[in-house]
């Protein structure tokens, strides 16, 4: 039996749709403080359209909707639609003479509005809100909805007037659907559980589907205030709700960021998208609304006549300073003056087709014929199409001013002028002279008061500013004056009235300081002020695809040693040198690109572990493709859901993992698979990379450096890793300190044996190469294979994980004394044992060698740091972990409601960084409960000592009630008994804490010993002994505690006998 088609009639479908879907008693409309479920609504609604059919109205009746944001606006329009009436939404707050021209234009036959616009319209034409309202708890609901075809208007909505009258533009109710699966559920992944909040209005094209849409047709909620909110409500409402989508426009987002600067409170943890539309997000702006909201910023563009976006960036793909991808089932252009297709990277005016784009205008034919040509909607916006696929917005085509006889885009120049700190807003307009030429003039509000007494000098900013401007533009796009003024004219909905700038007046107490007034500085007076200039940050960014080539170019043929060959030149040999390294990154970006791959794309590198998956890494990188590395301890359940979570990427892999880790795995999950190898037996798509042999080389490709370029996964200590996005800003932030710290070692050989997928590696290997080092790289780290390389390179600088130091500890006094030059170790990832740090400092033979220890994650990078010296390495304490990198990372800790601890309180750790990661790929709500107010919770317990020194406990999930810390134990054990290589506590299957010991040599453990050692300390069971290569690991040499629990629960952990001697 097939299921009944879903009604056409809107109302209707969405009252069906929570039934089935059991939405019925879930929260829709959070008003006040009284809460509506989704079958209040729809209940509400059917008794409303009982009202209004009393009154007369019938199937095609046009009703104005006149009211403020709030259940009788969404049920009024519900009642409208079942009804088979069309809906005319305008703004409450216009004048009389707007609403009765919209009310006119319409032939709208009956107005629904709150107090002060009944006079407006005649006795018969208004119904108030309340009394409609109190009129529908007595009605009886409807029983059958008007049937309409999916194409029947289903509502009017006017354009936002920047360039005169505002414009009756018709939508039927099929509309609202595609909506829905177009944007709300395909760009945004609304879900039921999710909490909008919507700045922009109902009765706007944006509003609508954010607020009244998108929640009605997920099962999700929104909360609705009748006043468009200022910054304190916005706070309020997300702390109070916690709202997870925050939908606003770039000037509501200007205020809210300078609001909260000034010192308002309100906990931003809950949001994980921030949306923007209405107008161009300077690429400033959204920077700091990301780092103040802890969220994403998605900027996306559509328009009234599109109903919603058209194009837009995603929870799954976001690329900051443009307004996105096509959205589904839209397609895009960009067209010259006569009407011709641009090419790529060429401006044009944007057109739009799509399935909810307008047939035309009300009563317009001729602005109808011009606008909407073949279906194709010409949108006046200017744009060009970035080498990914993405839209750059360059402002309106009407927004062009002509300088001298030279054409100037006004948003260039404002986007140069809003990187000031002390610019809230700007406009900038040809303004003619007294002599009749036009001369650009910048029209600033600033981010504070100017004035006597105030914290901005007016003068000075106006003169910073025409400084700034001949710095970064041409100098004919330099603003001849600066205005500062209270406020920019704007439409309701927030877009800018340029026609009006250029005016100079836009109502009163609001026009722009007189020519040659005391606000008002000449360019010929502008002073330049390199201080300020200097302060100001440019776009930087690390792209690990140019490192070996930039090496080569500044250092020569540097000699790099590997302790295998390549798999992607077996016949390379183990002796390299920078040149030779940067010349197989090209060649496989070439290789790469013929084969199909292309910037952005994702490109997985799952493959045996070898120094080759960070060369694929820098190829991929190199042509402006983002590198996802999945770590070779993979297995194929995992590597699965982490492909599938990439949204079928390229996959490089080669025969061996084919037929191990990934048998059985269902290749389709990625676009293509290359291997490093011949593999002929493999799956159809699968082509060896050899098969490009010759390819031509490829120009590299600098992404934005807001634009996500690394993919490396979470360690999986806790079950499936989670996809962190690394962009090359963050990058360069996490690059710049750890250049810092390796100044003093600069040119020193260096060995690593390092984890070659996770983004630690390339921001050293980064620092290395900047600095000319001869490298070791290994991918053994067994004692017996490692020790004699390092007695024969003798390296400077050695690096690798904390429980790698643990094995490698008995190379201290091992013939050759392959320790002995080491001027500075490297350990991060975990907290180090202090007898590690003594007997690594004491091998080397050094004058003053040092250890540096990092504490971090793979999403934030390094946040502490610590210095350990031979003179302090018998005061280590493996738990101190260091202090935060100044100018670079902060570092608090808080209790359960977020608030500071003093000195000595032990609690959850948070940094904050501008090396964090963008988002977790496919999992935006786990980065959003990671993030409060722009701190990253780490999920470590620690406490901070009255200096800001950072003690490290233990992770939150690997707390065991019985010990205050567990790892303090461990290093008090590993202190006390010097035959132990390793010592992990675990939770046992009763909560008591169960010791796994490794020995050396794998001797059994004297039970005296034991017992004196553990005398004093809390009551643990027997100790289990296990082989040292037995422990379960992450890739980055990480203990999988958890993973230990549960084999020793199950009894599948490989263990000697006897547990311990005399046990």
């Amino acid at each position: 039996m097939t299921a009944a088609p879903a009604p056409a009639n809107l109302a209707e479908h969405l009252a069906v749709r929570a039934e089935q879907a059991g939405w019925s008693a879930r929260p829709a409309f959070v008003e006040g403080h009284r809460v509506w479920t989704h079958g209040e609504i729809h209940d509400l609604a059917a008794r409303m359209a009982t009202v209004l059919a009393r009154r007369g109205v019938t199937a095609g009746d046009r009703i104005l909707i006149a009211l403020p944001d709030g259940v009788p606006w969404v049920s009024a329009f519900l009642a409208t639609a079942r009804l088979g009436g069309i809906a005319v939404l305008v703004n409450p707050a216009l004048t009389a003479d707007e609403h009765r021209f919209m009310a006119e234009n319409s032939k709208a036959v009956l107005c629904v509005s709150g107090p002060g616009i009944e006079d407006h319209f005649e006795a018969d034409r208004w119904l108030g809100a309340d009394q409609l309202s109190a009129l529908a708890c007595t009605a009886s609901p409807a029983t059958a909805a008007e049937p309409v075809t999916a194409r029947a208007p289903l509502y009017i909505q006017y354009t936002s007037g920047t360039t005169g009258r505002p414009k009756g533009v018709v939508h039927c109710h099929g509309d609202p659907a595609a909506y829905w699966e177009l944007v709300g559920k395909d760009v945004l992944d609304i879900g039921p559980d999710d909490v909008a909040f919507s700045v922009s209005r109902l009765f706007y094209a944006y509003g609508f589907g954010n607020a009244f849409v998108f929640p009605l047709f997920s099962g999700s909620s929104a909360v609705l205030t009748s006043s468009r909110p200022g910054p304190s409500l916005t706070d309020d409402v997300i702390a109070r709700h916690r709202v997870s989508v925050l939908y606003s426009v770039p000037s509501a987002y200007a205020a809210l960021v300078d609001e909260r600067g000034a010192g308002h409170a309100a906990c931003f943890s809950s949001v994980r998208a921030a949306v923007s539309a209405g107008e161009g997000l300077p690429g400033t702006l959204g920077e700091r609304v990301g780092e103040l909201l802890g969220a994403p910023v998605l900027e996306q563009i559509g328009s009234t006549e599109a109903g919603h976006a058209f194009c837009a960036n995603s929870v799954w793909a976001n690329s900051p300073g443009t307004v996105g991808l096509p959205v589904p089932r839209f397609e895009l252009e960009l067209r010259d003056g006569t009407g011709a297709v641009v090419p790529d990277g060429a401006e044009g005016e944007l057109w739009v087709r799509g399935p909810t784009v307008t047939p035309g205008y009300l009563g317009l034919p001729e602005e109808s014929r011009a606008r909407l040509v073949g279906g194709w909607l010409g949108t006046r916006d200017r744009a060009r199409r970035e080498p990914d696929g993405s839209y750059r917005h360059l402002g309106r085509v009407d927004d062009l001013e002509m300088v001298g006889g030279i054409t100037v885009s006004p948003l260039e120049v404002e986007n140069v002028l809003r990187r000031h700190p002390s610019v809230r807003e700007v406009a900038v307009a040809a303004v003619p002279d007294d002599r009749g030429a036009t001369r650009l003039h910048a029209f600033v509000v600033p981010a504070a008061p100017t004035g006597e007494g105030s914290g901005i000098d007016g003068r000075a900013l106006s003169a910073d500013l025409i400084a700034l401007a001949r710095r970064r533009l041409a100098a004919f796009k330099a603003p001849r004056a600066v205005h500062l003024v209270p406020s920019l004219p704007r439409t309701p909905s927030g877009k800018l009235r340029r026609h009006l700038v250029r005016q100079g007046a836009w109502g009163p107490g609001e026009r722009r300081a007189p020519r040659g007034g005391a606000r008002s500085v000449d360019v010929h007076r502008a002073r330049k002020d390199p201080d300020m200039l200097r302060q100001l940050m440019p776009e930087h960014g690390f792209y690990i695809g140019l490192m070996f080539r930039e090496a080569a170019a500044r250092h020569g043929n540097v000699p790099v040693t590997l302790d295998r060959p390549l798999d992607i030149a077996p016949d390379a040999g183990t002796e390299l040198g920078y040149a030779e390294l940067a010349d197989l990154v090209d060649d496989m970006a070439g290789r790469l690109w013929a084969a199909g791959v292309r910037p952005s794309e994702h490109v997985a590198i799952h493959k045996t572990d070898n120094v080759d998956i960070a060369l694929l890494a820098c190829a991929v990188s190199r042509i402006g493709a983002v590198p996802a590395l999945l770590s070779p301890s993979l297995d194929g359940s995992v590597t699965g859901v982490l492909l599938d979570r990439l949204h079928a990427p390229w996959l490089i892999t080669d025969h061996a993992t084919l037929k191990g880790a990934l048998s059985g795995l269902d290749t389709g999950l990625a676009r293509g698979v290359l291997t490093v190898d011949d593999a002929p037996d493999t799956p159809g798509h699968t082509v060896a990379l050899a098969t490009y042999e010759g390819a031509p080389r490829r120009p590299a490709v600098r992404l934005h450096p807001k634009e996500p370029s690394l993919i490396t996964h979470s360690s999986g200590t806790t079950g499936i890793p989670k996809l962190a996005v690394h962009c090359p800003y963050a990058m360069w932030n996490r690059l710049v300190p750890q250049k810092a710290l390796g100044r003093s070692t600069r040119g020193e050989p260096a060995a690593l044996h390092m984890s070659y997928v996770h983004s630690r590696f390339y921001h050293l290997l980064g620092v290395l190469l900047h600095f000319g080092s001869p490298l070791l790289l290994l991918v053994d780290p067994d004692p017996a294979h490692a020790g004699p390389l390092l007695a024969a390179h003798r390296p400077g600088i050695v690096e690798t994980h904390p429980n790698t130091f643990v094995l490698w500890e008995d190379l201290a006094t091992a013939p050759g004394a392959p320790l002995s030059n080491v001027r500075a170790y490297g350990s991060t990832f975990d907290a180090i044992h202090p007898r590690t740090v003594r007997r690594l400092l004491g091998a080397s033979r050094r004058r003053a060698p040092h250890l540096v220890q990092l504490y971090g994650q793979s999403e934030t990078g390094p946040v502490v740091f610590r210095r350990h010296g031979r003179g302090d390495a018998g005061r280590a304490s493996g738990r101190r972990v260091g202090n935060a990198i100044p100018g670079f990372t902060r570092i608090r800790v808080v209790d359960e409601r977020g608030r500071k601890c003093p000195p000595g309180t032990p609690g959850a750790i948070e940094a904050r960084t501008r090396g964090r990661i963008l988002t977790y790929l496919g999992a935006p709500e786990l980065y959003a409960r990671q993030v409060d107010r722009g701190w990253w919770r780490m999920g470590d317990m620690g406490y901070q000592d009255r200096w800001g020194g950072l003690y490290l406990i233990d992770r939150e999930v690997d707390q065991i009630p019985a010990l205050d810390s567990n790892l303090e134990i461990e290093d008090t054990l590993l202190s006390r008994l010097g035959e132990l290589r390793e010592v992990v506590i675990v939770a046992g299957p009763d909560e008591r804490p169960v010791p796994l010991v490794c020995t050396r040599g794998d001797e059994p453990l004297e039970d005296g010993r034991w017992q004196r050692a553990t005398a004093d300390l809390p009551g643990m069971s027997a100790p289990v002994h296990c082989r040292f290569q037995d422990l379960p690991r992450t890739g980055t040499w990480k203990i999988k505690r958890l993973e230990i629990a549960r084999l020793l629960a199950c009894g599948e952990l490989p263990t000697l006998s006897p547990a311990r001697a005399g046990g």
